[in-house]
């Protein structure tokens, strides 16, 4: 079952590799489509009905930023490949073992005195958003229910989430391990209660 049938969901997603390259702490990953079925929002937003070419670039930095840049153009067409169609920066704030306050926005560069294609695209955006969070609520409900705690089966798509992942993990093991001395030695420092702290 694939999410944004309605939205963004078009040809050639699921039948194209992620190409995924890691630099450092910085996680890198594209998608890049050519001859394929449009998506719902760029039909809706961008008149495009036919064949059309599209690509996904997506840039992982710590702490948990991502930015997605996307584009479509007519197949075949004088458009630069790669040329940005619209940019999401999404970010996200942990607040228990199981929530995270997820923030995003999104910029386009084309049609920007246009109130319908405006209100087009926010729509479908806004529509495509919740449809992320109804179906993550319904993941973390899956994961709830299985008290064994047998670990999430990784799929070949989700390489660079995973890298991800790893450097997150990474990172907070050596802040951890940054801040070890400085607690102990603070706990060393401090006197019992009650003990004659004036001698």
């Amino acid at each position: 079952m694939f999410v944004h049938k309605t939205t963004l969901a078009g040809g050639g997603v699921a039948e194209t590799p992620l190409e995924v390259d890691i630099d450092g702490d910085v996680v890198r990953a594209q998608r890049l489509m050519r001859n394929v079925d449009t998506a719902p929002i760029y039909k809706a937003a961008r008149n495009l009905h036919g064949k059309i070419d599209r690509w996904q670039f997506l840039e992982f930095r710590p702490p948990i930023y991502a930015r997605i840049t996307l584009g479509a153009r007519e197949a075949g067409s004088d458009l630069p490949f790669g040329t940005p169609t619209h940019v999401v920066l999404n970010s996200f704030t942990p607040e228990t073992e199981r929530t995270t306050h997820y923030f995003w926005s999104t910029v386009r560069s084309w049609g920007l005195d246009d109130a319908n294609v405006s209100k087009t695209y926010k729509d479908m955006t806004d529509l495509a958003f919740a449809e992320d969070a109804r179906m993550v609520e319904a993941q973390q409900r899956l994961i709830d229910s299985d008290p064994s705690g047998t670990p999430l089966v990784s799929l070949a798509f989700d390489h660079a989430a995973l890298a991800a992942r790893r450097i997150i993990k990474r990172k907070l093991e050596e802040e951890a391990q940054a801040t070890a001395p400085a607690v102990k030695a603070s706990a060393q420092r401090a006197p019992a209660r009650g003990a004659d702290v004036t001698a």
